[in-house]
This record gives C-alpha cells, sequence and structure tokens, in this order.
C-alpha cells in the first residue's frame, strides 16, 4: 500500500533501499535506471531487470550533481557496459543522464550497441554540438544535432527520446533539437548499454557522468522537465525511520512532498 505523499528530499540522491513508486506515470516502462550511489565497483540496476553496468579501464569514482558518480578518464578501454539482452530492443525510447565535462574532443555520452551496423550513438558530444545518430541493420535512421555551449565543466541533464512521431534531444528540460517522421528503431538483435564509449574505440567520454535512465516509451517534454527540475520525484521511502535520519543528516535540506498520482511537488 502506498501512501499518496511520499516524501522525498529534491538536492540529493535518495539513499541505497529506497524504490521508485511503481504507481506514479513518470515511472512507466523505466527498462534501466542506475542511481550511482555505490561509491566504488560497478552500478547496480534499480529497475530489477538486473543491467549491472560493468566498469571497464580505469573508470573511477567522483563527485557527481547529487552524491556520487562515475569519473570517465577519456582513455581506450575506459567505458561501463551491461550484458546484451533483447528488452534492450527499444522500439521507442528515451535515454537521459547528468554529465559535466571541460575536453573538446568528440566523445560519447551514452548509448545502445551491438555491432558498427546495429547502434545508437544517443547524446553524442562534439566540438559543443551535441548528436544523436541511429543506424539499424547498415542503415542510417536519423542523424540531427543541438548547440549548446556543454564544455563549460558545468553539470548539464541531457535527453533523448524517440518513436513513432520524432526524436528529440532535451538539455537540463528544454527542447533542443527534433526531427520529425517516424523515429522507431527496428532492432533484429539484441544491444547492450554504453556509458562513457562508442564501439569500436576512439569516441571515450572525458569528463562525469550521473544517473542514467532507459525507458522503453518516449518520455514526454513535460516529464523530461520534471526529471531536470525534481530528478529524484519518481522515489518512495522504505520507512518513515530512513527518512527522517536521512533529512537530520542532511542539515535542513527541504523535505517536499510528491504527488502520488502527477510525480510532482504539492504543498
Amino acid at each position: 500500500m502506498y501512501s499518496n505523499l511520499q516524501p522525498y528530499v529534491i538536492d540529493r540522491k535518495p539513499p541505497m533501499g529506497a524504490v521508485r513508486n511503481p504507481h506514479l506515470s513518470i515511472n512507466r516502462g523505466i527498462v534501466g535506471d542506475w542511481l550511482m550511489n555505490e561509491g566504488s565497483g560497478n552500478i547496480f540496476d534499480l529497475s530489477g531487470n538486473g543491467h549491472t553496468g560493468t566498469l571497464n579501464g580505469n573508470v573511477g569514482w567522483g563527485t557527481g550533481k547529487f552524491g556520487s558518480a562515475l569519473n570517465f578518464p577519456g582513455a581506450a578501454g575506459d567505458y561501463v557496459t551491461s550484458g546484451y539482452h533483447n528488452q534492450l530492443r527499444l522500439v521507442s525510447g528515451t535515454m537521459i543522464c547528468w554529465f559535466k565535462t571541460s575536453a573538446s574532443d568528440d566523445n560519447n555520452i551514452i548509448s545502445l550497441f551491438y555491432d558498427v551496423s546495429n547502434r545508437t550513438r544517443l547524446l553524442m558530444v562534439s566540438t559543443g554540438v551535441l548528436q544523436a545518430y541511429s543506424k539499424i541493420g547498415g542503415s542510417t535512421i536519423s542523424f540531427f544535432q543541438g548547440t549548446i555551449d556543454y564544455q563549460d565543466d558545468i553539470w548539464h541533464q541531457v535527453a533523448l527520446t524517440w518513436g513513432s512521431d520524432k526524436a528529440a534531444i532535451y538539455v537540463d528540460g528544454l527542447l533542443v533539437a527534433s526531427e520529425n517522421g517516424d523515429e522507431r528503431l527496428n532492432w533484429a538483435v539484441s544491444p547492450r548499454i554504453e556509458l562513457g564509449y562508442y564501439s569500436p574505440s576512439g569516441y571515450e567520454w572525458d569528463g562525469l557522468i550521473d544517473s542514467p535512465m532507459f525507458f522503453n516509451r518516449a518520455s514526454s517534454a513535460s516529464e523530461i522537465a520534471l526529471l531536470y527540475r525534481e530528478p529524484f520525484c519518481g522515489f518512495r521511502w522504505p520507512n518513515i525511520v530512513q527518512l527522517a535520519a536521512y533529512v537530520a543528516a542532511g542539515a535542513g535540506s527541504p523535505i517536499l512532498q510528491m504527488d502520488h498520482f502527477g510525480g510532482g511537488m504539492v504543498a
């Protein structure tokens, strides 16, 4: 049984053990969810689908937007992957994460990959431009870009959605680029998730990545904006004792209430 007022804290990640409220529409269709609370080792998939992210090379840990995050040195062999899985054959989907960098080289933030003929390089960064590129079965599906000064060593949230009517890139909750038309993908193979890397090597990410999520649907513009303003609005807490201790440790961070039906703040 879920209370319709589930409290959460807006400026810090929920603690280990917090889970997303399955009754909230904002959580519909999550297939991968990495809060990156671990601080060491591999990253656990909170979606319950077992897409554990395995750290390769010299990927380490650093200070994230809201807590711990993964730090990518930008060298060959430094990346994070999940296993290949048919659940990741996302016909329509959303990829979303936070990133921070001051690098000027071409770098890949997040992608789905099977081989060079079947890959979706989403949120590709290239000299001040965010790019999206999909090739399925050897055929290019979409390529578009949005300009933003991302090399400012400031945290940004980026999201890419694709589906039956268009693909779109959002930065910090706002639409920056889109391509109209049928942007659904037709995977014949099962890809894996890659963070900070595009196979083959040559586009390794140099910077930080925090809290990536994957959905099996194209999230709406209002949902993307909400996840920018209130990144943890979809979480509920295991018990009030844990919540009280967490808030007390935060030296007075405000408690907000989550509308059970809409996933946003209420008074």
